[in-house]
């Protein structure tokens, strides 16, 4: 069991999720990742799930930051 998860909240982040993935990825501090994507439309949910370690929670529409983070801390 993880102690540590780590929640991303994305709208049309493709510039920035591989980067931030990586970065949690490699860190010395294990986490499990929890993405919510609210509903992009630039790939950002492709580049997401060709990581199998991480739960992608995808909205069909944009739920706004508060929302989509509570989907996260409800898993």
């Amino acid at each position: 069991m993880f102690s540590v998860y780590t929640i991303i909240v994305t709208f049309n982040g493709m510039e920035w999720i591989e980067k931030n993935i990586q970065s949690l990825i490699i860190s010395s501090i294990k986490t499990k990742i929890i993405i919510i994507d609210n509903g992009s439309s630039d790939g950002t949910q492709h580049a997401i799930k060709k990581y199998a370690e991480i739960q992608l929670i995808q909205s069909e529409e944009n739920l706004g930051f508060g929302k989509a983070n509570n989907l996260g801390i409800k898993l």
